[in-house]
């Protein structure tokens, strides 16, 4: 009896250890996308440059909100000219669009992001990279604390639900290969978030939840963001600077607060 009862103890123990093993194993392991996208670490130079680039880019289009869609007419020209030709110059100023590659942004965050933005971040974090794929961003970073030191990725479907008002509906958490559920984070989510001063919304969509992000600027003063696409490993952006979008800011906010309930 006895050693019957031993062997059972026995077993047990060797399914907890080995359970406890894989779990560890499981939890050091990194996602694909994350080992893949090491390749940026090896170019120094060409980080840079992109980083750079990217930069600049986003500087730009930043900086043509704040330029005057109208230009002064010419008084001594024909004022019909003049017009026609202020006219044709503001349609094409109040759009925009970028479109940066998986590989630009890579570089911008293993280059621009720890020096510009390392304050904004824990000090846990570090390494971030990104996928670009089937419309989704996965989101990788690395991280090192007395509980956990590994890799953490998430998976996120954006959408916008109007100029400026972004939805991202978590797809899947996970602490190496370990599935983990996100809305265990989301109290300590929501204090950073109010501690930065962003205004923010808790949804469920289809089933997941969902993170809805307004601007806290007025919408006139920020670039408006109309559309956003994720294909063949590039993110494209297009929007407008017309502050027109403006007066319909009111609508599009009881519109989201009816989708987001």
């Amino acid at each position: 009896m006895w050693k019957w009862l031993l062997r059972i103890s026995v077993a047990v123990a060797l399914l907890i250890a080995v359970g406890f093993g894989g779990l560890w194993w499981a939890a050091r392991q990194e996602p694909d996308f994350y080992e893949q996208v090491r390749v940026v670490e090896t170019e120094p130079e060409v980080r840079k440059q992109e980083a750079q680039e990217t930069s600049r880019r986003f500087a730009s289009v930043i900086q043509r909100v704040r330029q005057p869609a109208h230009q002064p007419v010419d008084s001594e020209g024909d004022p019909d000219e003049a017009n026609a030709d202020t006219e044709e110059a503001r349609e094409v100023s109040e759009e925009w669009s970028e479109e940066f590659t998986e590989r630009q942004i890579n570089s911008w965050l293993a280059e621009e992001f720890p020096s510009k933005f390392r304050r904004f971040v824990p000090s846990e974090l570090s390494d971030p990279r990104i996928d670009l794929a089937d419309s989704a961003i996965r989101v990788g970073f690395r991280v090192n604390t007395p509980q956990f030191k590994g890799v953490v990725s998430l998976a996120v479907l954006p959408e916008l639900l109007g100029p400026n008002q972004l939805r991202l509906t978590i797809q899947s958490l996970r602490a190496g290969l370990i599935p983990v559920d996100a809305s265990q984070f989301r109290e300590e989510i929501s204090r950073k978030l109010d501690r930065a001063r962003v205004r923010y919304q808790w949804s469920r969509h289809n089933d997941r939840l969902a993170l809805v992000l307004r601007p806290t600027e007025d919408i006139a003063e920020i670039p408006v963001l109309e559309s956003l696409e994720i294909s063949d490993d590039r993110l494209q952006l297009r929007g407008k600077f017309d502050d027109a979008v403006d007066g319909q800011s009111i609508s599009t906010a009881k519109a989201i607060d009816s989708v987001t309930r």
